[in-house]
């Protein structure tokens, strides 16, 4: 008969675990969509071949010094920025999924670095370091709800500024890159129409189709590209503006839609 205290302990130990138990899987598969495209490397690498793709087609000189170095940095800006979404999504996901984790040492490292080197304004840098600074240990489903909702809570702010930025250095940055290359196949082409070889006249027209032809979905790459840094946005700050309950029944089905969205998005970026 003494069993039966002890077994009503059990009980009610299960009963108070039990009801503090949170279902956070749409924060977590959103925060997974979130951090592979915030990683994606198919684009990064165009800022430095761009130019160099553009001056073929002017001369057989190679890219001038300057024109190089400052296409490397504005693609290792861009891919310290990556770094640091795609660590803090990874991050997100990982909290909404598990009982222990901590972050600290990879992220604040990629956020030292990519202050550094000017990537992140010193204010989001602060934002982020002061998150890679909480050493993340939780052992319940309500102590990972608190956790998600303040961590999300101080970096809105800092999340919506670098993609912004990231999607105006693709649209106006790239964008720029691959107009660039536009002039210099117009140019190309027109030199190439004047040769007295019928042949060369028609290769003229072989390359003009093919380079159109990259050239567009190079364009519609960055633009997609953009847009699934804006979504990106639009998840973080949905949940920034719904801190009181990530469960609600209402927000798991708007983030499930948006990860559906962002798996759409990845598609279309795949090579």
């Amino acid at each position: 008969m003494k069993s039966k205290p002890i077994l009503l302990i059990l009980l009610l130990a299960a009963a108070a675990f039990l009801s503090g138990c949170v279902n956070l899987a749409a924060v977590r598969d959103v925060a997974k969509q979130a951090e592979t495209l915030t990683a994606h490397n198919g684009i990064p690498k165009d800022f430095v071949d761009s130019p160099v793709r553009r001056q073929s087609l002017y001369s057989a000189e190679p890219v001038s010094a300057d024109d190089m170095s400052a296409a490397k940095a504005s693609r290792e800006s861009f891919e310290k920025k990556q770094a640091v979404l795609a660590k803090y999504f990874a991050m997100l996901a990982t909290l909404a999924d598990k009982d222990a984790i901590s972050y600290q040492k990879n992220l604040d490292g990629l956020v030292a670095s990519a202050s550094a080197a000017g990537a992140l304004d010193k204010a989001d840098g602060e934002v982020f370091a002061s998150v890679a600074n909480i050493l993340l240990r939780t052992f319940t489903d309500g102590a990972r709800h608190r956790h998600l909702r303040s961590i999300v809570e101080r970096c809105d702010p800092a999340v919506k500024n670098v993609t912004v930025s990231m999607a105006v250095a693709l649209r106006d940055g790239y964008g720029d890159l691959l107009s660039q290359e536009v002039a210099a196949h117009a140019s190309f082409d027109r030199a190439m129409k004047t040769a007295d070889s019928t042949a060369l006249q028609r290769l003229a027209g072989y390359v003009t189709r093919e380079l159109k032809a990259q050239e567009e979905k190079r364009s519609q790459a960055a633009e997609t590209y953009a847009a699934a840094l804006e979504k990106i946005a639009a998840v973080h700050h949905t949940l920034a503006t719904n801190l009181t309950d990530f469960t609600r029944k209402e927000l798991v089905a708007q983030l499930r839609e948006y990860e559906d969205d962002l798996k759409t998005l990845k598609a279309k970026l795949a090579p």
